[in-house]
């Protein structure tokens, strides 16, 4: 095991360097939404939710739950990497292939020819991810996360440059799937010639791939469950509403999110790894989780509650006036993002400590009361929606703290859910002289840029005068001592 010092310096420097490259990813895509959103009609944006869900999908799919066995594996001998990376590369193959079998199907179910080219041009970036995946795990594995960063922000710019260029001449929703191969072929670029020096030059050794085949696929059935739980929504209220409902849920989910994806990729990237080296000892892993939990909702919780309260000059600066019954949508959502952030902290303390059957448990769960929820929600529209998947992730955050959480922490609902109290109190007073500038301010960007000023002041100076412990977790950053 690592030594603590050690450990703890890669835990923050990891931090730092996902969070970079995650906030230069997010402001491509933050772009890349406001100009997709004023260039396409409300239909197309639809269509371009479950283009964007099967995005994720070909992603989530193209290493055949290899990586995550990888990931957990104590040692590997010199020949297994380079039989992994074929295996991962036949598995993207067949995979792929399977994908683009199932693009007549797609567009029959939700009566959109267009969705057949863009499944299949999908299907090809699953194909391309397959040389680079394996390495990809091996500099996760190796917590060589300034190079991961770098890659993400690269292929994110060949992407976002590809879609606009396609975009600006015309090419409409096959810009975005064009984007996402480029973004593919990028990636396993990257991340091959990055990581060739993880895999040794010497015979292949396929001795115990059966057993990660295995292992794999118990892993990649848990995640195809847990990505149709949670685009439930994308794909059934575009069956059950149609593409212009479903391009304004999924707008307001969209914004809603953004912060999320400053979080999730350090929590998958950094915590995992930290929670699976101090798994021996409870009351370090219990310190661990707790301080993963206050940190996620000290950083998103303001936030979310920011973008509630700022949801009409913000839809109206980055989607246009036209979008403006999303409006409503997002201050609903607010709820269900700290939900969905906390299930996602409990499912990545399972998965560091592989409990695979536990997470394949909760996964089912999840898809399948979260059909429920969409499709009794639908009955009252987007609100309906919103309102239904809501209370189904608490549902499940509290079913998963009793279960599995409490018994494998040690950790009451106290002492995980008090730290986080301080940072509510913040929230809530710093929203008052927001929500009125907001209400009284009728330029949108002068109500955004004032209402931001006057949330954030109130919120860290509130924090700084009468909470000791933001104080001394700001220390604790700065000093590299975050998991002390």
């Amino acid at each position: 095991m690592a030594a603590p010092n050690t450990l703890k310096g890669q835990a923050v420097r990891g931090v730092r360097w996902t969070l970079y490259g995650t906030l230069l990813n997010l402001a491509l895509q933050t772009l890349l939404l406001a100009l997709v959103a004023r260039w396409l009609d409300r239909a197309e944006l639809g269509i371009a939710a479950i283009a964007m869900a099967l995005t994720q999908l070909a992603v989530l799919i193209a290493d055949g739950g290899l990586g995550s066995a990888v990931y957990r594996r104590g040692t590997l001998s010199p020949g297994e990497p380079l039989a992994l990376m074929w295996t991962g590369i036949g598995l993207s193959l067949v995979l792929g292939l399977a994908l683009a079998a199932l693009a007549p199907l797609v567009a029959l179910l939700y009566r959109q020819p267009e969705l057949e080219a863009l499944v299949r041009l999908f299907a090809i970036s699953v194909v391309c991810l397959g040389p680079g995946l394996m390495h990809r795990t091996l500099l996760q594995r190796n917590l060589r996360f300034k190079t991961l960063a770098a890659v993400d922000v690269f292929a994110a710019a060949i992407a976002t440059l590809t879609s606009l260029s396609l975009l600006v001449a015309g090419f409409g929703l096959t810009s975005l799937a064009c984007g996402a191969v480029m973004r593919s072929v990028a990636s396993s670029v990257g991340w091959h010639l990055s990581g060739r020096d993880l895999v040794p030059s010497v015979a292949a050794d396929w001795s115990h791939v059966r057993m990660y085949l295995r292992l794999g696929s118990i892993q990649l059935l848990s995640s195809l469950l847990a990505f149709f739980g949670g685009q439930a929504d994308v794909f059934l209220t575009g069956t059950l509403l149609g593409m212009v409902p479903l391009a304004v849920f999924d707008s307001a989910k969209g914004l809603m999110f953004r912060p999320t994806q400053l979080t999730v990729p350090v929590v998958q990237r950094v915590f995992a790894p930290t929670l699976a080296q101090v798994s021996e000892s409870q009351e370090r892993l219990r310190g661990v989780f707790g301080r993963m939990l206050t940190l996620t909702i000290a950083t998103n919780l303001p936030l979310f509650c920011g973008l509630a309260l700022a949801a009409r000059p913000l839809v109206t600066i980055l989607l246009g006036d036209r979008w403006a019954d999303t409006v409503s949508i997002v201050p609903l959502l607010a709820p269900f993002a700290v939900a969905t952030l906390l299930v996602s902290a409990c499912g990545q303390l399972l998965y560091a400590l592989g409990k695979a059957t536990e997470l394949l448990r909760w996964n089912l769960f999840r898809a399948i009361t979260n059909l429920t929820a969409v499709a009794v929600g639908a009955q009252w529209g987007p609100t309906g929606i919103a309102i239904g998947i809501t209370l189904q992730c608490y549902l499940q955050l509290a079913l998963m703290f009793v279960i599995d959480v409490r018994p494998i922490t040690g950790a009451t609902l106290g002492e995980l859910t008090c730290p986080m109290v301080p940072y509510l109190a913040a929230a809530a007073l710093a929203a008052v002289p927001a929500l009125l500038i907001v209400w009284l301010v009728p330029i949108a960007w002068l109500a955004l840029a004032l209402a931001t000023l006057a949330y954030a002041g109130t919120y860290a100076t509130y924090l700084w005068f009468t909470h000791p412990e933001a104080r001394e977790l700001w220390r604790l950053i700065r000093s590299q001592g975050l998991l002390s």
